[in-house]
C-alpha cells in the first residue's frame, strides 16, 4: 500500500526551514522490523537518485510490537536547495528486515517562499 501525500501536511516546505519529518508504519508482521528507510525528493522524477537530496531515516522504534517509527532531520541547507513554486517529486521508501523494500508514501510537493531570512 502507498499513501500518495503532499510530503508537508499539504501545504509545501518553507525554504530555509529545518524540521524533523516523523513517519508511523502499522501493520508490521511478527518477527520483521525496520532495518532502514529513505526519502527522496527529486525536480524531475527520471533523475537519477539522489535527487535533489536523499536521507537516510533515524529508526526511532524498529516495530517490534508491529508499530514502527522513523524519522527524517530535514536541514536547511537541503531546504533553501529548493525553488519556490517549483514542483518536486518525492518518496519515502522502508527496507524491513526481512529483505523486504517498500514504498509507503510518494507524491509532489513544493517550495513556498522564504519570508524570514535572519
Amino acid at each position: 500500500m502507498v499513501i500518495s501525500t503532499n510530503l508537508h501536511l499539504g501545504v509545501g516546505i518553507a525554504r530555509g526551514d529545518q524540521f524533523p519529518l516523523r513517519r508511523t508504519l502499522t501493520g508490521l508482521p511478527a518477527n520483521v522490523t525496520i532495518s532502514s528507510a529513505k526519502l527522496t525528493l527529486k525536480t524531475n522524477i527520471s533523475d537519477a537518485d539522489p535527487g535533489l537530496w536523499q536521507l537516510s531515516a533515524t529508526v526511532e522504534d524498529t516495530g517490534s510490537t508491529g508499530i514502527g517509527t522513523i524519522r527524517f532531520d530535514v536541514t536547511s541547507t537541503q531546504t533553501l536547495l529548493m525553488v519556490q513554486d517549483t514542483p518536486y517529486w518525492f518518496d519515502i521508501q522502508v527496507t524491513l528486515s526481512n529483505g523486504s523494500i517498500l514504498t509507503i508514501e510518494e507524491g509532489i510537493t513544493s517550495a513556498l517562499y522564504q519570508v524570514t531570512t535572519t
